[in-house]
């Protein structure tokens, strides 16, 4: 009976019977239904309200934001890496170039002579000069200052009363030097043809120039091998200035 009902009414007209019955039927009722129909019915009531439940439902508004959750705890530290592979070798670069030295002549590129520097391949015009430094004067340790060379410095004194001013040079001459005081530009020029600024001495003398001669007495012109004193006397000395001695020569 059922199974002729179902054929009749189709699937979707047998379920809606089915649940009209069921609402309709007694406890009792419901009872003599075999239990295959009663399976049937159950499955295809499951089909039809799965179906007709999506058909008819509608999606609602979204909620709210949910607060943030409590952080996590901190995870535990991560193990090393391992060391990646050699890279491969890389390609040999091309060789160099060598330094060509010469000899440089005394000319226009070295007074004195040197040496003319280049890469190899270039051409002499690209040339980078040593040059040798002027020829010094033959003293060595222990020696005296050559006849005819010439050395210079600077004094000062700053104080009352009666002083000295020492004046003294490292290289010693051979033979004493005269002491000649210049007090103003000019003086004395035979002996001393330099100035305050650019001291100069004759062979044999020392010149000192005076830059400030703020003094009433001065004493001690005379001849010093390694230097001079100078005795000064006045109130208030206020004195400085350069010297240059020049070695005597034979």
């Amino acid at each position: 009976m059922i199974s002729r009902l179902h054929q009749k009414l189709g699937t979707a007209g047998f379920i809606l019977s089915m649940v009209a019955l069921v609402a309709a039927m007694s406890g009792g009722a419901y009872a003599a239904i075999s239990g295959a129909e009663k399976r049937m019915i159950k499955k295809e009531s499951k089909k039809f309200s799965k179906k007709f439940s999506k058909q008819f439902a509608k999606r609602g508004p979204a909620g709210p934001q949910g607060l943030p959750g409590a952080p996590g705890a901190q995870g535990l530290p991560g193990q090393n890496g391992s060391d990646g592979a050699n890279g491969s070798k890389g390609a040999d670069g091309s060789n160099g170039k060598s330094v060509v030295v010469a000899n440089e002549g005394a000319g226009p590129n070295c007074e004195d002579g040197g040496v003319a520097v280049r890469r190899e391949g270039e051409a002499t015009t690209e040339n980078k000069y040593v040059c040798n430094g002027q020829e010094g004067s033959p003293w060595t340790a222990g020696g005296t200052l050559p006849g005819g060379e010439t050395l210079s410095g600077v004094f000062g004194n700053f104080g009352a009363g009666f002083t000295y001013v020492p004046i003294s040079y490292g290289i010693p001459l051979e033979a004493p030097a005269t002491v000649v005081l210049v007090k103003t530009e000019g003086e004395n020029a035979a002996s001393c043809p330099g100035n305050v600024e650019n001291p100069d001495a004759a062979a044999g003398k020392l010149c000192i120039y005076f830059a400030v001669p703020n003094f009433e007495e001065l004493n001690g012109a005379e001849s010093f091998k390694s230097g001079a004193a100078l005795a000064l006397l006045g109130g208030e000395i206020n004195v400085f200035g350069t010297w240059a001695v020049t070695a005597p020569t034979a």
